[in-house]
């Protein structure tokens, strides 16, 4: 490949990361997004129960839509024969297709014995999303989630921690602003840099220690190198613009 390509490429690349960079700087002095939790176990089944679905004689030939109803009738079938579990499943479903409201109905029936309903109920009260928002309640079902020592919240911890340090951040249902509390959150959910944990966090982690009024280059370098080894864009943006434009670190 000829050097021009390369430098093209390379160019293209930082232009794409570094504006992903000025989104998430402007979005701090707005409205952070909230952390998102793949649920990978449970799409997986939801994904076998729409392939063995397909797969019944008769129904290869079923629609989108008709699959989705076949779907959704087993999901409420098997929480009437009392299957807890199909209670996220089902407001999961209901969740990816859009169906906010009916989203939200379930992880409000099952919010009392599974933490993976109420953090998405938390989510969804927060932003106010299939219904009204209350923040406070929110940040209430936020922090039960953050200070849990159970192991059914391990996969959804640091995402919790990480919506808290948004909420003191922002200001809402957590009685006043503050950065110190959201700055306590965000490095409970960044976790020393553990790839396993809130890679979101250590990549804001980086944008705050950067912003003037908390400025601690130091700090910002190692947030950003944390992320950008975990795979975070953002910083791998950031970093590709300090050495492209020569900013210095300290030591």
């Amino acid at each position: 490949m000829h050097n021009d390509k390369i430098i093209g490429i390379v160019i293209f690349s930082w232009a794409v990361c570094y504006n992903n960079i000025i989104n998430l700087y402007m979005d701090m002095k707005g409205t952070l997004s909230a952390e998102k939790v793949p649920f990978t176990k449970e799409k997986s089944i939801l994904n076998d129960i729409a392939q063995e679905t397909k797969d019944k004689p008769g129904y290869g030939n079923l629609t989108e839509e008709e699959l989705m109803e076949k779907v959704e009738t087993i999901l409420l079938e098997r929480i009437k024969n009392g299957d807890k579990k199909a209670y996220f499943q089902l407001g999961l479903f209901y969740y990816e297709q859009d169906m906010f409201e009916k989203a939200r109905t379930y992880f409000e029936r099952s919010k009392d014995f599974d933490y993976q309903s109420l953090y998405m109920l938390s989510c969804m009260l927060y932003d106010g999303i299939g219904g009204d928002a209350d923040e406070k309640c929110a940040v209430e079902y936020l922090k039960k989630i953050a200070h849990s020592d159970s192991r059914q919240t391990q996969h959804i911890k640091r995402a919790a921690q990480f919506n808290l340090g948004r909420a003191f951040f922002e200001g809402y249902g957590v009685g006043r602003q503050s950065d110190e509390e959201a700055e306590r959150y965000w490095l409970m959910a960044a976790d020393d840099g553990n790839p396993k944990a809130s890679i979101l966090a250590q990549t804001i982690l980086g944008m705050y220690y950067s912003r003037a009024d908390t400025q601690d280059l130091k700090k910002a370098f190692f947030w950003h190198s944390e992320a950008c080894g975990n795979g975070s864009i953002e910083s791998q943006g950031k970093f590709l613009h300090n050495n492209m434009f020569k900013i210095n670190v300290p030591r």
